[in-house]
């Protein structure tokens, strides 16, 4: 553009009647490059505003896309912390269950092994009668039992919770065992 304008200007000196259709021609032809040029300059600020807006598009859907997988990271985070929680009331619950069982399993142990203890200490009396005697080894013997029985139980409680308690079928008096 810049040599088609020197070439008009220069030609200018030639205007003098003779050569005035040359210039008109080339003088029109300048204005046609130069809005084609214009033209091109508009198409390609178009197709810059285009690609702008196409990359700007792709970006929204890569930002749309990471918004979905954080909006699901975050619900599966929800859920996990509901799980957890869960578990903490169910944790908590047991533990107080277990404190209650101690609680409850060592007053079953100490009132058998207070009355042993207690006829033990009776039996060591030289002047009691074979009678009373019987009688205090009796006591003894019967919450010796309950004691065993208990720690028996305990025992197969905690084989059950470890799932290794087995099971034997054994024919039996119903009334009997109730």
């Amino acid at each position: 553009l810049g040599l088609l304008g020197a070439t008009i200007g220069s030609l200018g000196f030639i205007i003098n009647g003779q050569h005035e259709p040359l210039v008109s021609k080339l003088a029109a032809a300048s204005l046609i490059v130069l809005g084609l040029a214009g033209s091109l300059g508009a198409v390609l600020v178009a197709v810059r505003q285009r690609a702008l807006l196409a990359r700007q598009a792709h970006e929204a859907g890569v930002a749309q896309e990471i918004q979905a997988e954080l909006e699901e990271n975050n619900r599966q985070l929800e859920e996990a912390i509901g799980r957890a929680n869960q578990m903490a009331a169910e944790a908590e619950i047991a533990s107080s269950a277990k404190t209650q069982f101690l609680a409850n399993i060592s007053h079953e142990i100490r009132t058998p092994m207070t009355a042993i203890l207690g006829y033990a200490d009776l039996l060591d009396d030289p002047t009691l009668s074979v009678d009373d005697r019987s009688q205090y080894l009796s006591v003894i013997r019967r919450n010796g039992e309950q004691l065993l029985t208990l720690i028996n139980d305990v025992l197969d409680l905690a084989k059950m919770e470890a799932g290794k308690l087995s099971f034997t079928s054994e024919q039996c008096s119903v009334p009997a065992v109730v």
